[in-house]
């Protein structure tokens, strides 16, 4: 494998660092195992106030080995501002960002360029496996391909910026991790990047990346959030989405992500936790952010009782949404029921009166066919 042009790497590595011990040694010991040699492979380390000896770990690697570059900073209180530190500084052709828990299997690198050299790809999604329990994400990764969809092989359903991109496609989207965000804020980047790449390809083969659970539970995934957190990111996705689609299928299809898992979860019962107020502010922020892109395809992506949920958030209802949830919370569960004019959900009579028959019969019902007995009558030779 041959270096791009004189003095620019192959791949750069970006690995921003809080606080990671004792696992950083172990994520730094796999780094000369991955077939690149120190003119193909540039290691961006990228230190965010670390004060358990993680600091001190970094600047004895950055010191010992020529190709790696420390960059040092006061906390910036998440993971997004070292992330585009770290992204703004790369100089390879591709680049690759890995948590400092996280350990890159042998040859990782090296493989992923030489497959991305050999397909002309700008993104290589890497197949990964837990450590400690952590769960890895599965769905996109059951064949390799070399060109996939966004949509028909579930490449949305892989967020996370740990990834081989292509280095161009950050100057030609834009994309940078929100820094205001708490959490997913690699979500908006990937899917600007993933948007902008005229190939994507998926290496299902073998596990690239071992992704961690933290023993002390201080994973930035396993954080704390709150329906705010998650009304804040659905904004920032469907607004890269936006920007980077137009109106159809494919917008529809990726739209199945936030609306499935961001817009859900500002819903969830956890919205109950938040001051009135600032109820009322996610339900703004959910109106002005799904309204243009709320078409019945992507409304189908959702089940009836978080149909009426989502209604009832961009009607402003927000008096109504906190009854049901409310309910919802106390234990009542989905359930739909029939009479002469056809299906509805079921709810308790004074609530299902308050939101309104027109929302309640906002369901799809899916028949099906089940054979439950077979009679022969007669025989033949």
């Amino acid at each position: 494998m041959q270096q791009t042009t004189s003095g620019t790497p192959l791949v750069s590595l970006v690995i921003p660092v809080y606080n990671a011990m004792p696992y950083l040694r172990e994520t730094l010991d796999a780094l000369p195992a991955q077939g690149l040699d120190e003119s193909q492979l540039e290691v961006v380390l990228v230190n965010d106030g670390s004060d358990d000896g993680s600091e001190k770990l970094l600047a004895e690697y950055a010191a010992r080995h020529p190709n790696y570059r420390l960059i040092d900073q006061p906390n910036s209180g998440g993971p997004a501002d070292p992330c585009n530190k770290g992204i703004a500084a790369v100089r390879g052709k591709y680049f690759f960002v890995v948590g400092a828990d996280d350990v890159l299997t042998e040859g990782a690198l090296g493989d992923l360029a030489a497959y991305a050299e050999k397909e002309g790809s700008d993104i290589v999604l890497a197949k990964m496996a837990g450590l400690n329990g952590r769960h890895a994400p599965s769905s996109m990764f059951h064949r390799t391909v070399a060109d996939a969809d966004i949509v028909a092989d579930k490449l949305y359903n892989s967020l996370t910026a740990i990834k081989l991109f292509r280095t161009d496609l950050v100057a030609k989207t834009g994309a940078h991790n929100p820094t205001h965000l708490r959490v997913g804020s690699d979500q908006p980047f990937t899917l600007a990047c993933y948007l902008a790449a005229d190939k994507i390809s998926v290496r299902a083969d073998r596990d690239f990346v071992l992704i961690r659970k933290r023993d002390d539970g201080k994973n930035v995934t396993s954080s704390a959030r709150s329906a705010w957190d998650y009304a804040q990111l659905l904004t920032a996705c469907i607004e890269v989405i936006v920007q980077f689609s137009e109106p159809g299928t494919l917008r529809d299809g990726i739209l199945r992500r936030p609306i499935r898992g961001a817009l859900r979860k500002s819903l969830h019962p956890r919205f109950l936790e938040l001051e009135e107020e600032k109820q009322e502010a996610v339900v703004a922020e959910i109106a002005q952010a799904l309204t243009p892109v709320y078409t019945p395809a992507a409304a189908a992506h959702l089940g009836p009782l978080e149909k009426v949920k989502v209604r009832l958030a961009l009607d402003g209802r927000t008096a109504v949404l906190r009854r049901l949830i409310t309910w919802e919370k106390g234990g009542g569960k989905e359930r739909l029921t029939h009479d002469e004019t056809g299906f509805h959900l079921d709810l308790p009579p004074e609530l299902a009166q308050e939101i309104g028959a027109e929302l309640l019969r906002d369901v799809t019902v899916t028949g099906m066919v089940r054979l439950e007995s077979l009679a022969v009558e007669g025989s033949r030779a």
